[in-house]
């Protein structure tokens, strides 16, 4: 439980603190361009609400998202903007992709085969703005990768995390 709550501590921190700082940024500057007043007061607590609000909104979508995956567990490995697993299977490319395809889960991922690689670009969701998975294969081993097509995300709800576990998943069912 401890850990937990230090979990949901440190990222609603985070949430807090990223949101509200640009908010009290941003809004000076849009102010100043349109010639309106700057009160610091205001600006304060607009950047408290707002980052308050954000923090809350986000942390709560984000356990959601977690929870309802199946992870209950929290720590903070399940944040991390790219997230590479590597597992010992023996598989090809083709065998690795039909899985792929067949899973109701992942059978919507766009699919580029290059060698013994496939790039996948997932699709935008309201929870995420896609993401792109790289799956190569090395002699017995599976190494997969990833990460947020945004480029300047700080902060994963998870769905890196899943993505992998989704895979690992699919392989661990598969008999060859």
């Amino acid at each position: 439980m401890n850990k937990t709550l230090t979990f949901k501590t440190k990222l609603s921190l985070k949430l807090f603190l990223l949101s509200g700082l640009c908010l009290f940024i941003v809004m000076p500057i849009v102010n100043y361009l349109i010639g309106a007043k700057i009160e610091i007061l205001t600006l304060i607590l607009e950047s408290i609400i707002f980052g308050s609000l954000m923090s809350w909104f986000i942390t709560t979508q984000t356990l959601n998202t977690l929870k309802r995956n199946g992870i209950t567990e929290l720590d903070e490995k399940f944040l991390k903007v790219k997230q590479i697993e590597v597992i010992q299977k023996s598989l090809t490319i083709a065998q690795l992709s039909k899985l792929l395809k067949q899973d109701n889960k992942t059978k919507e991922w766009k699919q580029l085969i290059t060698g013994t690689t496939i790039k996948i670009r997932t699709k935008r969701s309201s929870h995420s703005w896609g993401e792109n998975i790289l799956i190569s294969i090395h002699e017995n081993q599976i190494k997969i990768e990833s990460k947020s097509r945004l480029k300047i995300a700080f902060i994963d709800p998870g769905i890196n995390y899943i993505n992998i576990i989704t895979i690992k998943d699919i392989l661990d069912k598969s008999n060859t």
